[in-house]
């Protein structure tokens, strides 16, 4: 047997990368947007993705610097990011442009830039990347929309929200409970809710908080907090675990203010009397 290592040699089969066909299918059938350039900034080459995006055919783009062809806005920012690859030699990412459609509509792309260097290193090319991230815009746009009407709700109910890990311990801030409390940022994080409960009501009330934990059920509970201004005040508390896959992650409560109406609920039973 010969010691010689042999070399698989490539199979008919096998597919070639530098074959320009297969390189030209690959653009047309991407879903990305693909665009090439010079070191002139020049569009040398297009995918029918990026034509549709800048709505400019690609026979009137190639050769053409992109301040000759397309819109004011995007041409600025294409033209400052190839500038950028070329002098940097260096990938340039922008996170979002907006770019409206040939039907009206506005989409927001990714752009990135990478520069293309041949076997000796020498610059070839700048290549640009672009994805269509309009819907995960769109779904940060509704989350956005639905935290600000969110704590529009809790703040016109003048209730004070608060968040704690699995186990119970605070881990974020709550300024609306800081701000009356008087306590700050450090001493809040430390258990400090806890110590401004009432000592009558103090040990009762971790005790409820405690066994809400272990049983992972919600926490109703009512107790007096020393505030920074008028002495004791009555909050009714609600906390519920946030469950997935079937682990508590968190624990999210409001405490509401319900002073006056403790304090009429005695005076009426005072006048009863």
């Amino acid at each position: 047997m010969s010691a010689e290592t042999s070399v698989p040699r490539p199979r008919e089969s096998d597919v070639d990368i530098s074959d320009s066909a297969l390189f030209k299918g690959m653009l047309s059938e991407a879903e990305f947007a693909f665009a090439f350039f010079d070191a002139d900034s020049r569009i040398q080459r297009v995918n029918d993705v990026f034509s549709d995006v800048v709505n400019v055919p690609a026979e009137r783009m190639v050769g053409r610097a992109p301040v000759e062809v397309l819109a004011a806005d995007l041409s600025q920012i294409i033209t400052h990011a190839v500038q950028a690859v070329i002098e940097t030699d260096a990938p340039v990412t922008e996170g979002r442009v907006r770019v409206r459609s040939a039907e009206g509509d506005t989409r927001h792309w990714s752009l990135s830039f990478s520069p293309v260097h041949d076997d000796q290193g020498e610059l070839r090319a700048i290549a640009l990347v672009g994805l269509d991230v309009t819907e995960s815009r769109q779904t940060e746009e509704a989350l956005r929309r639905s935290e600000e009407r969110y704590r529009s709700l809790v703040e016109a109910q003048s209730q004070l929200v608060w968040i704690t890990s699995p186990t119970g311990a605070v881990i974020e801030d709550a300024p609306q409970w800081r701000a009356i409390t008087g306590q700050g940022l450090e001493e809040y994080l430390a258990n400090g809710w806890l110590e401004v409960v009432h000592p009558e009501e103090r040990q009762q009330t971790e005790e409820a908080w405690r066994e809400a934990l272990r049983g992972r059920t919600m926490f109703e509970w009512n107790y007096r907090v020393r505030t920074r201004a008028s002495g004791y005040r009555h909050f009714e508390v609600r906390a519920v675990p946030i469950i997935r896959h079937g682990r508590v992650v968190e624990w999210v409560g409001a405490n509401t203010d319900v002073t006056p109406q403790r304090e009429a609920e005695e005076m009426r039973g005072r006048l009863t009397d």
